[in-house]
Formats: structure tokens, C-alpha cells, sequence
């Protein structure tokens, strides 16, 4: 069997299965003042073709100043949920540029950068 046609049948089955993953649409990128509470919606949705939970997390130095709710949340195949990323510089922060990364956790997680 040629190899080539094997390479690109397995390149094509790869993007198949990832195209049904979970999706989601919106930013957490924020303007953030300190001491200023921001709010962003993130819309997650479930391609894959069975139920699943999903749990976000977050992860970075400025980890700890998001948070997402809900904390975990379960989508039938083809569901959609909003799910609301609050975020807030501390008081007296340095200016600056910085950044976390958001992850919703499921069979094939999906990450999300926020730069604040």
C-alpha cells in the first residue's frame, strides 16, 4: 500500500475527530483598571457526540485573579452554555500587560489566552 495515501488518510481522520471537539467563542481579554471588576462571556459548546462535563480551569502567574463560573458544567451533544469569566486586577498592580490561560476541560480540552 502506498504510504503516501496512508499519511494523508490519517491526516484526514486526525482533523475528522478534532473537528467535533468542544468549541468556544467570545475573549477574556480585558482592559482591567485595578480594584476593577471585569466580566466576559465565553460561549463553550459540545460537537462531540455523546454527553460530557466540562470543568474550566485557569493557569498562568496572573492565574488567580479569574475566575469562571460555573465550576463545572455537563453539555449534551450539540449544547451550548455561557460561561462568565470574572476578572480583576488587585489594587495597586503595576501597569502592565499580563496574561493567564483559561481551559475547559472535557474528552479533548480547549484552551483560551487572556491577556489583561
Amino acid at each position: 500500500m502506498n504510504l503516501k495515501i496512508v499519511l494523508i488518510g490519517l491526516v484526514l481522520l486526525t482533523v475528522a475527530y478534532n473537528a467535533r471537539a468542544i468549541t468556544i467563542d467570545g475573549s477574556c481579554d480585558t482592559q482591567s483598571v485595578q480594584c476593577d471588576l471585569q466580566i466576559n462571556d465565553i460561549e463553550v459548546c459540545n460537537n462531540e457526540g455523546f454527553t460530557q462535563t466540562i470543568v474550566p480551569s485557569v493557569s498562568g502567574e496572573q492565574g488567580e485573579w479569574i475566575r469562571v463560573l460555573p465550576e463545572s458544567f455537563t453539555l449534551e451533544s450539540n449544547e451550548c452554555q455561557t460561561a462568565e469569566v470574572y476578572s480583576i486586577a488587585p489594587c495597586y498592580q503595576e501597569p502592565g500587560n499580563y496574561n493567564a490561560l483559561i481551559t475547559f476541560n472535557g474528552t479533548n480540552p480547549v484552551s483560551l489566552a487572556s491577556e489583561m
